[in-house]
């Protein structure tokens, strides 16, 4: 799966805002920019960013693009993740006793 930003480079372009002013005004660092333009995941912040420059939701700037080789079909089950490694083992804890057993030995 992947998320293409295609529709934010859009909206900036719509918006007069360029690449120069994103980095004069350093509204997100150049990295990040550049991660954007290769469609790269980039922080949840740097959407809320855009969403507050832009006034907009996250779904007007970013879209979701499943893999080409059918992404909603289902695992093979030699690939499947076991119940035994996502939900961890109970331990049993040992619990110090408060009291001594016999109250008589001094």
């Amino acid at each position: 799966m992947s998320i293409s930003y295609e529709k934010l480079f859009k909206k900036l372009q719509e918006n007069n805002i360029t690449s120069y002013i994103i980095r004069k005004d350093k509204i997100i660092p150049q990295g990040t920019l550049t991660k954007l333009r290769n469609n790269q995941n980039v922080n949840i912040s740097t959407i809320i960013t855009f969403c507050k420059l832009l006034n907009c939701q996250p779904g007007d700037i970013l879209e979701y693009v499943p893999d080409s080789v059918g992404e909603n079909e289902a695992v093979p089950k030699e690939e499947a993740v076991s119940k035994e490694k996502i939900v961890p083992k109970k331990i049993k804890l040992k619990r110090k006793n408060k009291r001594p057993d016999n109250q008589d030995n001094p």
